[in-house]
Formats: C-alpha cells, sequence, structure tokens
C-alpha cells in the first residue's frame, strides 16, 4: 500500500524540526509562509524568504541553520504520486521527480495559483483526489515554468528532448555507482553522444559526464555524513577504482578533500 501523504503546518520553531525528520521514502514539498531562515541540504545552505517552495528527495540530509516563523511541509511518496495520477499525468510528475529544482520563487500570477490549489488541498486531504492535487501543484511551481522558457522552440522538438532528458536521469540513477562513460549512457539511449550532451546542456546546463560526477558525488556526501565507512570504502562502492582519484576529483569539486567534509558536517551537527 503506498504511504499515505501528510501534512504538517508550520506555526511555531518547534513543529518545523519534528516536522523535518526525513523518511528514506518521502518526497518534502516545504512553503514558507512567513519569516527568513536557513535551510542546509546535502552541506549547501538555501535562504528562506516568505512564499519561496522548496523541494527534498528521499535520502537528503535537511536541517535548519535559522527557523523560519510559519509554513508548511508535505511528505508523500513516489509511489503513492504515481498510483493516484491518471496515465496522461505520470510522464509530467516522472519529470519533476527525476529533474527537479532545489526551491523556486513564485511570480505573483503563479503565487494566487498556487495559494488556491493548496487551500483546495487542505479541505480535500482525505478525498481521492489528492494525488491528483498534489501533481497539479508540482506542474504549477517546477514543470510548467521550464516549459514556457521553452515555448518558442519546436513542441514535437520539445517532447523528444524531455522523454531523452527522463530516460537519461533514470539510467543515471541505476547505474552512476558501475558506469561514469557517457558513452554508455548514449548507447543506452540509441542516441549519438553529441546529441545527448547538447540536449543535456540545453535542458539541464551541464554534459552527461557532469551530471554523472554530480549525482555520485551528492551519494559521497550523504556516506560520509550518515554513515561510518571509510572514504576508502565509499571510494569502491561508488564505483572508483583509484581512493587518490575519487579524493582529487572531490576536492576539485568540493572544495576540500572527503576526509575535511566528514569533519567539517559532523562539527556542524
Amino acid at each position: 500500500m503506498p504511504l499515505n501523504p501528510k501534512l504538517t503546518r508550520i506555526q511555531g520553531h518547534n513543529r518545523i524540526k519534528e516536522a523535518l525528520i526525513l523518511d528514506a521514502e518521502c518526497y518534502i514539498i516545504l512553503w514558507i509562509t512567513g519569516g527568513k531562515g536557513v535551510l542546509k541540504i546535502d552541506g549547501e545552505e538555501y535562504e528562506l524568504i516568505t512564499n519561496r517552495v522548496f523541494y527534498m528527495m528521499p535520502g537528503q540530509k535537511v536541517s535548519f541553520v535559522k527557523l523560519p516563523q510559519t509554513g508548511y511541509i508535505l511528505h508523500f511518496t513516489e509511489e503513492f504520486l504515481i498510483n493516484s495520477t491518471e496515465n496522461r499525468g505520470k510522464n509530467i510528475l516522472l519529470e519533476w521527480l527525476f529533474i527537479p529544482q532545489v526551491f523556486f520563487d513564485p511570480d505573483d500570477i503563479q503565487l494566487l495559483d498556487f495559494k488556491s490549489l493548496w487551500e483546495i488541498l487542505e479541505r480535500n486531504w482525505k478525498q481521492e483526489s489528492l494525488g491528483f492535487l498534489i501533481a497539479k501543484l508540482i506542474n504549477l511551481i517546477w514543470v510548467y515554468p521550464q516549459a514556457i522558457q521553452m515555448r518558442s522552440r519546436d513542441s514535437r522538438l520539445l517532447k523528444e528532448e524531455w522523454t531523452l532528458i527522463k530516460h537519461l536521469k533514470r539510467n543515471v540513477e541505476l547505474y552512476y555507482k558501475e558506469r561514469k562513460d557517457s558513452s554508455f549512457y548514449a548507447k543506452e539511449l540509441n542516441v549519438p553522444l553529441w546529441r545527448l550532451n547538447k540536449i543535456a546542456r540545453q535542458v539541464l546546463g551541464s554534459s552527461v559526464h557532469d551530471i554523472v560526477l554530480a549525482r555520485t558525488l551528492l551519494e559521497a556526501k550523504r556516506l560520509l555524513t550518515t554513515t561510518r565507512r571509510s572514504i576508502k570504502e565509499i571510494n569502491f562502492e561508488l564505483g572508483f577504482k583509484d581512493p587518490s582519484y575519487f579524493n582529487k576529483v572531490f576536492k576539485r569539486l568540493c572544495g576540500v578533500s572527503p576526509s575535511t567534509y566528514r569533519t567539517q558536517e559532523r562539527r556542524s551537527d
């Protein structure tokens, strides 16, 4: 059975700490409705301001550096969302689940629509339409704005590009530990590597190589902060053959060595 979603209203500093204990299977949408604060996601700090909407994935390490005053936290599982959505909407949801933004600042028109949808969601919390309403929120704040940015391009090409990127992200999630070579992902998708790189840069702003590496280092950060495994063990688990190369890549992209990163994160906790 899909885990039922959970909605928590933030009305004080104590409740928000309880609400942001991440379930390993849950996605979270955090909407700040009042006050300012700072949120840390996987070691990166983000400013919390009124009406900013955040998205968090299962397994991410999340903590508050400074707490806001009011807002909402919505927990839900991918299984619940997919099972409660019509077939024609599943592709949109998959695009969002695999290609998220960390946060979104709605404009005035989007904010009116967002608030209206959220009020409807609260009123219909125990209804069968709940999954559909959550999907509408996702479409409003993430998927639709990205499509608008590319509206001047051919709609058929846009659909093909989204489909390619969706499958690329899914394959990266499946194989990033074993396969770091970009050509593997191009072969899996049956497209030339140059074309896949071009589309990846247009849609995501990164090459296939950088996407795989970013996903690998994100997992490295999680393992460094949530487990007691040695750096050598993490190196081999993530598919690096040479620990010195792993150290070099991590330091180049993260600014510090894996051991220093682990020490800093443990001190911050």
